[in-house]
């Protein structure tokens, strides 16, 4: 982020004085700026999760389609994904500045090798799952590294075995709350989870994602799944590298797709500094401004035409997968699709459902979620 606001403040002439609250997925940032909002003290701009993890904020944003949208060609570049991502009640007030993909599987190739898989053979859930048996009864490598400890990160399991299962416009239909119609998918994801957690590590429940990553890079585990924020884990890991040693497939099923999860910034209408506001704005939109950011972040632009030069050979990839997909979702576990209070009520559903594994209770809770 560093190197992104320098780039700003050396080509505008404008001087960012930067807050950084702690707090999962922006938690604390909505806290300090509806504070703020109130006493009538809005931020130059915020950093938030994109789609309705906004929401509460839209009649205080402004609509810059016409100021910020337009003038950096952003509407024709952006994906339809992040467009979607950036509107509340109709109108653009955000601008998406990266992209991450939720619906990928990463995987030591050795370990396959070990076991006589072979990925390009996994294009089915059941393909998968036998992946895994076959993982555990040929190797001492456990299958399918995961943390449980935090229940995002069982959510985001979940949504990507759930796209697959009940396909986008049932994904869709449970997104807009419609849980009663898609009860079959949903529960068959859960089963899915229960049985997958056999192959899970025997200390799922304490150890941190990055914990769980790093043992695909050790060579303790042969699959990883929590988004591609583990693509910094096992990049970290010296000797051991992309392509050779470790590779990416999407959740199969869901190759079609990029299910999205991004950061935006926002322009608040009562901002003591509407010129500044409106030119960084523009920046998060642009070409370089996206281009210097992912390329060090490991993210991809929302947008369609930055240059590829920059990029590591995963990232190019990815943006070469995106450019070929049908459609890019909004996430649930980052609040793109849901709102912040749905959201919580699902993760607290699933925390529930990793200690007991009953599948009545958590479709209960998932369903009462959106009451």
């Amino acid at each position: 982020m560093a190197q992104f606001l320098s780039g700003f403040e050396d080509g505008s002439g404008i001087s960012v004085s930067e807050e950084t609250p702690s707090g999962q997925g922006g938690a604390n940032v909505r806290t300090i700026v509806r504070q703020r909002l109130l006493n009538e003290n809005a931020p130059g701009s915020w950093q938030g999760l994109g789609g309705l993890d906004q929401i509460e904020f839209a009649t205080a944003l402004k609509d810059i389609e016409s100021d910020v949208w337009e003038p950096e060609g952003a509407k024709e570049a952006y994906y339809e994904g992040a467009q979607e991502a950036a509107q509340l009640d109709g109108e653009y007030k955000q601008v998406p500045t990266n992209l991450h993909r939720i619906n990928s599987l990463y995987y030591n190739t050795n370990i396959l090798d070990e076991a006589g898989v072979d990925p390009d053979s996994i294009s089915t859930i059941d393909d998968l799952t036998a992946a895994f048996d076959q993982i555990a009864s040929e190797t001492d490598a456990t299958p399918f590294a995961k943390s449980i400890s935090e229940p995002w990160t069982m959510l985001a399991t979940w949504e990507s075995l759930f796209l697959s299962i009940a396909g986008l416009e049932k994904f869709r239909q449970f997104t807009d709350g419609d849980v009663a119609s898609v009860e079959s998918e949903v529960r068959e994801t859960f089963e899915l989870i229960q049985q997958y957690s056999e192959h899970f590590p025997n200390d799922a429940n304490s150890i941190a994602w990055p914990e769980a990553a790093a043992r695909v890079g050790n060579g303790d585990a042969a699959f990883y799944h929590n988004g591609d924020f583990a693509v910094g884990v096992l990049l970290g890991i010296d000797g051991f590298e992309f392509g050779d040693d470790w590779n990416w497939m999407t959740v199969p099923g869901t190759e079609d797709y990029f299910l999205n999860v991004m950061d935006t910034f926002v322009y608040p209408k009562n901002t003591p500094t509407p010129e500044a506001t409106q030119a960084y704005c523009r920046w998060c939109a642009s070409v370089e401004g996206q281009e210097i950011l992912n390329s060090i972040k490991g993210s991809i632009p929302p947008r369609s035409d930055v240059p590829q030069d920059e990029f590591s050979g995963y990232q190019v990839e990815q943006m070469e997968s995106i450019a070929d997909t049908e459609a890019q979702p909004l996430t649930i576990t980052f609040t793109h699709a849901v709102n912040p209070d749905v959201s919580s009520s699902l993760k607290e559903a699933m925390g529930t459902f990793t200690s007991n594994q009953n599948v009545d209770e958590a479709y209960t809770g998932f369903r009462d979620a959106f009451e």
